[in-house]
């Protein structure tokens, strides 16, 4: 049985660095596209890269952040019987909608 060795790593444009080096042949076991750091598991010839997304995590809550936001200066005036108070409520979503699909696409 061999022994399974665990590297720091980053992966920019699917090519995965160990110590600043490239790793030729690492299965990337993730789905986005944006730049990312994790680990590269390295068994026998076999080679893993997995992200580890904590700046993804941070976006996500960076967005819900701004929802609430969003949300509490427009939405619920409304519902409390008055106009909704941004005037920018409409467009705002849509950026936010936008930030939103954007992530999705680079989630790792």
């Amino acid at each position: 049985m061999d022994r399974c060795n665990i590297f720091n790593a980053d992966c920019k444009s699917g090519i995965v660095y160990v110590n600043g080096k490239v790793v030729d042949g690492v299965e990337i076991a993730s789905q986005g596209q944006a730049a990312s750091k994790g680990f590269m598991f390295l068994n026998g010839e076999k080679k893993v890269y997995f992200a580890v997304p904590i700046e993804s995590l941070k976006e996500i809550l960076d967005l819900l952040r701004e929802l609430s936001g969003i949300v509490s200066s427009g939405v619920l005036p409304k519902n409390g019987g008055g106009d909704i108070t941004a005037p920018d409520f409409a467009a705002a979503m849509a950026a936010l909608s936008e930030k939103a699909k954007a992530l999705k696409e680079a989630l790792q």
